[in-house]
């Protein structure tokens, strides 16, 4: 009798196992993409959404102006002190 001919009930266990873990292979990659969804959902909800509604509401408030004028303001005296420090390290290389 050949053995190919009439499979043993190991090869139709192993064929059912076989199955059965690709059943489960494919349940988990399902679950673990349904639980990144899920998380990104809850993040997107609970923290991006608040956070980018009250950064909408600030930059269309009334402060905006202020701030901006305020930044401005920062940003000339920054450069002011790094044009007084680069004269400085200019003009003590052309002294030597």
């Amino acid at each position: 009798m050949n053995s190919f001919a009439y499979p043993t009930h190991q090869h139709i266990m192993y064929y059912i196992n076989v199955q059965d873990l690709q059943e489960y292979v494919d349940n988990h990659d399902y679950l673990g993409s349904r639980k990144k969804e899920i998380l990104h959902k809850n993040w997107s909800e609970r923290v991006y959404e608040p956070m980018r509604k009250a950064i909408i509401h600030q930059m269309d408030g009334d402060n905006y102006n202020q701030y901006k004028t305020r930044k401005d303001q920062l940003y000339r005296e920054y450069i002011e002190h790094v044009n007084k420090k680069v004269g400085l390290t200019c003009n003590s290389i052309q002294s030597r």
